[in-house]
């Protein structure tokens, strides 16, 4: 339609307006206000011209023309005279509804038409005594703030209107205060939608009711002071109204983004207060949608830590207290299920707080309180997408403390003030007080999941008793008494067994005269001297409390100088026993060191081992290495890094504690070992590469820029880095390093260097090795063909790399293999009689004639080979320790050490290069034992292939070797029999 059309209707209502008789100008007032609806509707859509909207503005301010004719604002729109006559023969015809519609549609034009006297109509209509006509005012206003503007910028006289008599004034403040903060810091626009309100009788009600107003920017793309939230908060005063509340928690999602929990502490205290007394308010249905809008909080905060942690903590306390005084199991009922909301959409340290709660309320003797608080635990495990028992696992500390205080105090309660019972009285409170902490230990075991107690007890006795033994008291040991009863085991052995736990949680949480007590009252339950606890499992001591080193370094330091003190006289370390500094203590911590890493590498592989205890796991061997220093460190490298590399397998936060750990790892080696390793660390660390870019790119620097000199021979290994903005100076640098070489580098050079590559001891590095040198192949056919056929016999690097291929292609890795027979495609069909492979390095090296298995070249072949298997099982921590263990046995055995004198076991150890005699050298002092259970071969059978003594032919292989060790009567040719048969095994599998 034309513009000419709107301008005739509105004529014809202004026309319709002066000619009506008083008694039928209510009537045709609504029926008029209808079409000025419409109009205002269309316009959204359609702009229509300035003059159009300066009528129709005027036509909408004819309730107040004549009453403020004075008005200045109003000397400045284009209808103060010509509707004046109008306005003083009609106005008082507008009925409150006919007024507060006027008002709801002055707010609805552009900014540019008579904002100032729009303002004053508002302002004027704001102190109606019709409750409706202030309600259209509290609904409309805001949309004349169309301008950024600062929080002050909204009028006093509007935020008083929270304070207004009228209950529906203030559900209309409520309902609208999430569309006031979105527009406090950014324009907005108005937009129509497709559905149109109905009133409560049916009927049609204004059009523009249905316009929404939306911000041009994100909710949360701006930030307001908590102060400018305080006004509101009278809304949610306990004599308020339940409907005024509702709509206020209603708009919680967009007041919370715009929330700054960040600034003000204290004014963000009193808005949070406020907010969280909803969890007590009388009416249940607003502690309902408190509840289920509680989640916009803790969606909207940085962190759950610091003092909006203790708020929640402290005023979720209070409220449990309330309902538990009162009695209130109403009250009880909606704070279990806002506790479990608050658990579901928390992410951090809420997330056990609530829990613990929940678990609380579930031993509750209330049925109905007991059955909530179980429904609202399993919800908020499903919430988090995880299995039952993982979620234990990952929450297993604080749910035992929780467990351990709850029945502690249970038992102090019930344990008798005199000793007047009999006998017979004791023995049945006791069973009774056995049967109640059983009870509940049952309850927590089954809402996690668990088949029965026993297996829930032998999860958790590891936690359980730390913190029962740091009670020490007789409610303790009763306690103690009645978990070992349960699981078949007296309390003195289970206290044994279990010490290592117990101390390390001593040392890290209890104060001086604490640990004092409770070693004392351990000493009484054992009836053994603390040296000789101490002693009981002395490596497992030593790995528990250093579990724990990355958390409580001081502590652990102390510990561990007491447990020094009480070293046995055969300990590896005989330094001075009062260890005051961390050199000492890196002295005497290292000949324990592989078994230690062989201990924080069975965490972070255990299943049963929580996500945090593996964080926590990886935390502190950083701060091992920081200890240990680079002496030590480098002694251990290649152990150090296999742990390293399991820490990769995690998501979640890990990769960015890896990338610190490595970091950590590879500035704690001396400067001559980077180079050796930086194949391994940069091959390690490339999935990284696109998931921490910076951190990855920063340890890739310090390798390869911050320590060229010492990796620089070691440069031609690198040649996998992808292309990514973080490595761009790195590739500049290897590509310069290439430039320099390559000039100065013949194909024979670069070939040799690849058939090192190719034999290296990490499948990952052979496997870019082999990558990289079917492509040399592939670039260089000319010089090969040359190579292979401008003599009798062919160039010997050539015969040296059909060599190396082909023993690569009976690699364990698959992958690998098949690279090796891609290069022997590439180098093409070679007579092998022209191929000379008395040339080649490992021709022969197999097949050493040894005299006996006292024959040094024996002992030095077979430790050579456990070496490069230590080396290649980089990412198989087991097979590697049981490489260790191989060593550390033969080295006994050879009596294989650094001495004073010139024995064989001297010779044998001087006859090692440097760089693996640093290898074995750790393992002189490791006291790794098999934790293969020993056959009685003497009753068993010649063993068949494919029977039950041997599924596959690794299992075969090994029962054959033992049986046949059994028919051997001389210890030599027993130990010759043992070594060979092995050897075979490892060849066989291997192929």
């Amino acid at each position: 339609m034309s513009l000419d059309f709107y301008t005739k209707v509105l004529k014809s209502c202004r026309s319709l307006l002066e000619s009506v008789q008083k008694p039928d100008l209510e009537a045709v007032i609504d029926k008029v206000m209808k079409i000025y609806d419409a109009l205002i509707y269309i316009q959204v859509k359609t702009s229509f011209e300035d003059h159009i909207l300066e009528d129709l503005c005027g036509m909408l301010s004819i309730p107040w023309i004549y009453s403020h004719s004075d008005d200045g604002s109003l000397k400045l729109t284009s209808f103060a005279t010509n509707l004046l006559t109008l306005s003083q023969r009609i106005s008082d015809s507008f009925s409150p509804q006919a007024q507060s519609r006027c008002v709801f549609l002055l707010t609805l034009f552009p900014r540019r038409i008579f904002l100032e006297w729009r303002t004053a109509v508002y302002t004027w209509a704001l102190q109606s005594s019709h409750e409706v006509i202030r309600t259209s005012c509290v609904k409309g206003f805001f949309i004349l703030l169309q301008k950024q503007n600062s929080c002050n910028r909204v009028p006093k006289i509007l935020i008083d209107k929270v304070k207004d008599d009228s209950d529906i004034v203030k559900k209309e403040f409520a309902s609208v205060l999430g569309q006031l903060v979105c527009i406090l810091h950014g324009m907005f626009y108005l937009t129509s939608s497709s559905s149109e309100p109905f009133s409560e009788h049916g009927h049609i009600d204004l059009f523009c009711k249905s316009l929404k107003v939306t911000s041009q920017h994100e909710c949360s793309s701006s930030r307001l002071r908590a102060s400018v939230f305080k006004p509101f908060l009278f809304l949610l005063k306990k004599k308020v109204s339940s409907l005024v509340k509702l709509a206020f928690i209603d708009n919680l999602c967009h007041l919370c983004k715009h929330l700054d929990f960040r600034e003000d502490e204290t004014d963000v205290k009193i808005v949070l207060g406020t907010l969280l007394n909803l969890m007590e308010d009388p009416d249940k249905d607003v502690r309902m949608a408190f509840s289920g809008n509680i989640k916009h909080i803790l969606e909207s905060l940085d962190s759950e830590d610091g003092f909006v942690k203790e708020l929640f903590v402290l005023r979720m306390k209070e409220a449990y207290t309330h309902a538990q005084i009162s009695r209130n199991n109403e009250l009880k009922d909606t704070l279990i299920l806002t506790t479990g909301d608050i658990g579901r959409a928390a992410k951090g340290d809420l997330v056990p707080f609530a829990l613990l709660h929940l678990l609380h309320c579930l031993l509750s003797k209330s049925a109905s309180v007991s059955g909530a608080a179980y429904t609202e635990i399993r919800a908020l495990v499903a919430a988090k997408s995880v299995k039952l028992q993982n979620f234990f696992s990952q929450y297993k500390k604080p749910i035992c403390q929780f467990l351990v205080e709850s029945l502690h105090s249970s038992q102090v309660t019930a344990l008798p003030g005199t000793p007047c019972q009999n006998t017979e009285m004791r023995k049945q409170d006791v069973a009774h007080q056995r049967e109640m902490a059983l009870n509940t230990l049952s309850e927590i075991a089954n809402v996690f999941d668990f088949p029965d107690l026993n297996r829930f007890l032998t999860r958790t006795l590891q936690v359980l008793l730390p913190d029962l033994a740091a009670k020490a008291s007789p409610a303790a040991s009763a306690l103690i008494r009645t978990l070992g009863k349960q699981l078949n085991v007296n309390r003195r052995e289970i206290l044994i067994n279990n010490f290592k736990y117990i101390f390390s949680h001593l040392v890290c949480s209890c104060s001086k005269d604490e640990l004092e007590r409770a070693l004392h009252y351990l000493k009484n339950e054992t009836d053994i001297e603390l040296g000789s606890l101490l002693r009981q499992d002395f490596q497992g001591l030593h790995n528990e409390l250093l579990l724990r080193i990355g958390e409580h370094y001081q502590q652990v330091f102390n510990g561990l100088s007491i447990l020094a003190s009480f070293a046995s006289s055969d300990d590896p370390y005989q330094g001075p026993k009062d260890i005051i500094s961390p050199e000492l203590m890196a002295d005497y911590l290292q000949p324990k060191l592989l078994g230690i890493l062989a201990f924080f590498n069975m965490q972070l592989l255990s299943s049963s081992v929580g996500i945090e205890d593996k964080k926590m796991a990886l935390n502190s061997l950083m701060s091992l290495m920081k200890l240990m220093g680079p002496k030590h460190v480098s002694s251990v490298r290649v152990k150090m890094m296999t742990t390293l590399r399991t820490g990769l397998r995690f998501k979640d936060d890990f990769p960015e504690l890896c990338c610190r750990a490595w970091d950590c790892f590879v500035r704690c080696l001396d400067h001559a070992y980077l180079g050796s390793l930086l194949s391994h660390v940069i091959v390690a660390l490339l999935p990284l590469i696109h998931i921490q870019p910076k951190e990855t790119a920063a340890i890739f620097h310090y390798l390869i820029i911050e320590n060229r000199d010492a990796v620089q021979d070691f440069l031609h290994e690198i040649y996998f880095l992808p292309d990514h903005l973080e490595l761009k100076k790195i590739k500049a640098v290897l590509q310069e390093y290439r430039k320099e070489t390559s000039e100065s580098t013949d194909l024979q050079t670069t070939l040799q260097l690849s058939m090192k590559a190719i034999q290296h001891e990490n499948v990952d590095v052979r496997i870019h090795a082999l990558t990289s040198l079917k492509e040399t192949l592939y670039k260089n056919q000319e010089k090969l063909i040359k190579y292979a056929t401008d003599s009798e016999t062919v160039e010997p690097v050539i015969s040296q790399l059909v060599t190396v291929l082909l023993k690569g292609c009976q690699d364990a890795n698959c992958h690998a293999r098949l690279l090796c027979g891609e290069c022997l495609g590439e180098l093409g069909a070679i007579d092998p009689g022209r191929l000379d492979f008395s040339t080649t390095e490992t021709q022969g090296k197999d097949f050493t004639f040894v005299t006996g298995v006292e024959d040094p070249s024996f002992a030095y072949g077979l430790l050579m080979e456990l070496t490069r298997a230590y080396l290649a099982y980089a990412d198989n921590s087991r097979a590697q320790d049981s490489a260790a263990y191989a060593i550390q046995e033969l080295l006994s055995i050879y009596d294989c050490r650094e001495m004073q004198t010139d024995s064989p076991g001297h010779q044998l150890w001087r006859k090692f290069p440097e760089h693996v005699r640093e290898i074995l050298e750790p393992h002189l002092n490791t006291r790794y034992k098999s934790s293969q259970k020993s056959t009685d071969w003497s009753g068993v059978k010649k063993p068949i292939y494919l029977s039950k003594l041997g599924n596959n032919f690794a299992e075969w292989s090994a029962s054959w070797a033992g049986y046949l060790i059994t028919k051997v009567r001389e210890f030599c040719l027993e130990f010759v029999i043992w070594i060979e048969i092995l050897k075979e095994i490892r060849i066989c599998l291997n192929a």
